[in-house]
Order: C-alpha cells, then structure tokens, then sequence
C-alpha cells in the first residue's frame, strides 16, 4: 500500500513537469500586484490653491512622498522609491528666497527631506537656518532630531510642545510614545495610553506596554493576531503533526499508550504555547533583554531566552501529565513519546503564525528540520531525568540538568542564526542542530524501547517500512505546500519554487528517512546518550 501511494505522488509529479512544458494555464492565478509610482508626484492642491505658500499642503505633499514604500517586490523586478526629484522641487529655490517667510518654508521642508532620508545631520544645518521657530512642523522636527541625537529629555519636551498645539499629528504622537519607550518610561506609557492616542502606538510598544500594566487580556489578544492564519494554513500544521505523531506510534510495538493521555498533552502544550508571551514579555519589559543584532547579545537571548523559555514550557504540560496519569504509563518510552507529543503541541501552534508569514517554501523546512529540533530538545530532557535511569523513583537531577543545558543550548543555536542578520550568510549551520537531532532522537527512542519491560523478543521495527511511511508522508507535506502556494500566490511561482527546493528536500529526506528509521530491537542493547 505505501509502495502504491509513492508511485501515485512520482505519477503526480511527472504529470505537474509535463504540465509545465506543454504551458497549461495555471489552476489559480496570482493577485495582481497594484504597484506604486516611486517618482515623486507633487499634490495638485499645491498647484490649485491660491495659498501656494500654505505650510500645511506643504507638508502634506512631503509626507505623502515618504509615505510611500522604499522598494517593492514586483514581477518586474525591485522597484526603489525615487527620492532625488523631490531634491529638485523649488524648496531649494525657496529656501535662497530673499522674503524670510519663503526662505523659512523651503528649509523646513528640506529638514523634513533630510531627516525622512536618514540625513540627519543636513536636517540639523537646515533647522539651524530658521529664522522663525514658531512656524508649524519646526517645534516636531526638532524634537524628532534631539530623538535622533538621544536627547531623550529634549525630545520628550519638544515632542509634548508639538502635541499640544497638533494634536493630530502622527509624527509627534508616535515621537513622543517612542521617546518614552526609548526610556523605558512605561508609567508614563500607560498614563499616556486611551481610546485617542492607541492607533499612534507601534504594536511592539502597545504590546509592552499592555504587559507593564497588568491588562493581560489585551496583551494575549494582541499577541494571538499573528496567529489568525487561514483554515488552510491550520491544516498544514495539523498535517505535519499527524506525521511525526504517526510516527511515534509505529514505534510504539509493545504496551499502547492511552491515546486520551496523548491528547491532553498536545492540549496542554498548545495552551503553554500561548503563555509563552508571559516570560518574554517579563525578559523584555523589565529585564530588557531582546534581539538586538549583535552577535553576542544574541546568542545569549537565544539560549537563555528563546530556549529557556521554550523548553521549560515544554515540560510544564508533560510534568501535569506524568502527575496525574503515571500510574497510566508503563514503557520508558512513552516518557519520551509524551515529551515528543507537548513538542509537537507547541510547533504546531508556532507552525500556523510561520506559514501565515511565509505560506510558500516553508512548511516542508518547518516539517523536517524546526519540528525534529523541537522534539529533540525537549525528549532528551525527559531521557535524562526518567528514562536512564527508568526503575529507579525519583528523577535523575545531575542528567536531568545536563540535558537541560544541552538543550537549550542547542535550541539557541539553531535560532541564532535565523534571528542574527550577520549570522544569516551562515544559515547552513543550522542542519547542525538537525543532524545533532536526529541522531540523538533515533538512540533515545531506541533505547526506551530495549529497556522495555515488557519487551517480547518476537516483536521488532520494520524499518524497510518505516522509511517508506517517512518518505511518503514528508513528500505529501511538499506537494501539500506546492498546492497551497498555487492557491495563495499562483501556479507558475509556486512551482518555480518548488523546482528550486527540490534538491534540498531531497537531502533532508534522504538523511531523516534513513536517521529515524534505523533501530535495533535488542533487549536491554543500549543505544542511548551518555551509554
């Protein structure tokens, strides 16, 4: 029957290849992309108004200019906003005007350009030449600069001044609600926070900010919107826990586990998914410690951050589990099968907001490298604590804390490299984590089940069949991912890109299949890490 299936997708496949040299229409098109003029195109109220001079429209037709994207992605290729026509408009002219008002507006307006443009320092020299400082804009600009220079007091005073005769200015608004942030002034965030002023917010301070003041409700509400991905995205991650859950139930050839207890794990794991945000919140709000594009930084966050915080939440659902249901558990394996099933509960929550964000070219990677990672990490905990040393009553703390460490170790190096831009060149270093994973998985799994104490010598692991069932679950999960990227992005795109994985699909499939499907079934032949 396995056979049957993998020629039925090898049949699948070819008739996809041909379909594409005989140019068959593709079965959904792509959105059409409404692209954006990158020129600058001044307000034709500027031209209409008997106020040419009016400061307002003025600024009204600068920000609508920087308003615009810097670059989008479009069939033709990159398209950059052009920035260097709005240099030539008059404001330079004005700006040499010999009437001081005139002069005034085309320096400000060549402040705002500057500062718009990351030329702070021009944006300074142009202020600095304002005869009036109490024309509009000036008070907000200046303040955005002290900003700048990190004259965070200035700022805050220049910013409020600027609210308090423009209330409705976006720019102020979100400079002063930024200055605060920038001192972690979340007192003064949360005083400052209501009904008016939260759409001037940026979500990663209202999401801070919300955390700082106790409103919880609103802090996981926030936080599970990243989470709102369509049915179909649910069911590729429903799909991709069902064929390592599978798995862990080939393996299982003696005493069954109660599958009730399998999904009171996966429910409880979902749930510590979502107060996750609860330690990372405390790690950024009041210790401050976060991403910051140093290596150093970095590697640290993602050890003792990303992995502390990941694995212990991992093992909150388990340790509930063993409590209540230990007298329930008869196999050294279904120890590490139960840790397994909590990490498969916490990816497949991770799992829909990554193939929200990302719908093409990353459900198979997610399936075959974050996934194995992740029950990696959190069986070989349990391995330490219970497993080695099965028999005996209490857990095993010194192996207990060992591979603890080892596995938030190796979670933060797999994620620091794909949270560190410097570190993105080397994103190949984290098939490290994965050969570590997948080794260690199958000598884990394999010496809970020689430890048995139920093991029956006449019973043993097909791992012909295993390796097949592998293989063709993990390339239903490709085609999946082809299928869906066709629906959300096009035929021809999506098929494109799955030409371009192929050759790395196979290799991770080639090494997974082959990795997770070589048991020996020996009683008591140790296998296991540390042995």
């Amino acid at each position: 029957m396995v056979r049957l299936i993998f020629i039925l997708l090898l049949s699948c496949f070819a008739v996809i290849l041909i379909s594409k040299f005989l140019f068959i229409e593709p079965i959904v098109t792509k959105k059409e992309i409404v692209a954006i003029n990158p020129r600058y195109e001044p307000l034709p109220e500027l031209f209409n108004s008997r106020d040419t001079l009016n400061i307002h429209l003025h600024y009204k037709n600068l920000i609508n200019h920087f308003n615009k994207p810097f670059f989008q992605d479009l069939p033709t290729g990159i398209a950059y906003r052009e920035d260097e026509s709005i240099n030539h408009y008059y404001y330079f002219n004005y700006s040499r005007s010999d009437n001081k008002k005139i002069a005034d507006l085309g320096y400000l307006a060549m402040a705002i350009i500057n500062s718009r443009k990351e030329q702070i320092n021009f944006a300074d020299e142009n202020l600095n030449k304002i005869s009036d400082n109490s024309i509009p804009y000036y008070i907000q600009e200046r303040a955005y600069l002290n900003f700048r220079y990190g004259k965070t007091l200035e700022a805050e005073t220049g910013f409020r001044r600027a609210i308090a005769t423009m209330p409705n200015s976006d720019f102020a608004q979100t400079g002063f609600i930024k200055t605060l942030y920038s001192i972690r002034d979340f007192d003064g965030l949360s005083n400052y926070l209501s009904d008016k002023t939260i759409k001037y917010y940026p979500e990663y301070i209202l999401f801070e900010t919300y955390f700082y003041s106790g409103k919880l409700f609103k802090y996981f509400k926030l936080d599970l919107e990243i989470f709102e991905g369509s049915w179909l995205q649910a069911f590729a991650a429903l799909l991709v826990v069902l064929t390592w859950l599978i798995y862990l139930y080939k393996i299982n050839i003696f005493t069954s586990i109660s599958t009730s207890i399998c999904i009171i794990t996966f429910l409880l794991s979902i749930l510590a998914t979502v107060l996750c945000s609860l330690p990372y919140g405390f790690y950024e709000v009041f210790l401050n410690f976060k991403i910051r594009q140093s290596i150093g930084n970095d590697f640290l966050y993602s050890i003792f951050c990303i992995g502390f915080i990941e694995e212990i939440m991992k093992l909150i659902p388990v340790t509930i589990v063993l409590y209540f249901f230990r007298k329930k558990i008869t196999e050294p394996y279904h120890y590490l099968m139960i840790a397994s099933v909590s990490a498969l509960g916490f990816s497949f929550f991770e799992n829909i907001m990554y193939f929200k964000l990302y719908p093409n070219q990353i459900i198979y990677i997610r399936a075959m490298i974050s996934v194995p990672i992740h029950l990696f990490c959190t069986t070989i905990i349990v391995y330490g604590a219970k497993v080695m040393s099965y028999g005996k009553r209490n857990i095993d703390v010194k192996y207990g804390l060992l591979c603890f460490l080892a596995s938030i170790t190796l979670h933060g190096l797999f994620d620091v490299v794909l949270i560190n831009e410097e570190l993105s060149d080397f994103h190949l270093f984290s098939y490290i984590p994965l050969i570590a994973g997948i080794y260690g998985l199958n000598r884990i799994y394999n010496y809970s089940i020689n430890i048995s104490p139920n093991f029956i010598d006449n019973k043993s692991i097909d791992n012909k069949k295993l390796q097949q069932y592998l293989i063709v679950a993990f390339t239903v999960i490709l085609f999946f991912e082809f299928m869906l990227g066709s629906i959300m992005n096009g035929y021809h795109e999506s098929f494109d890109l799955l030409i371009d994985s192929m050759a790395g699909f196979v290799v991770l499939l080639v090494y997974i299949s082959s990795g997770l499907s070589n048991f020996i079934i020996i009683y008591d032949y140790r296998t296991g890490i540390f042995d």
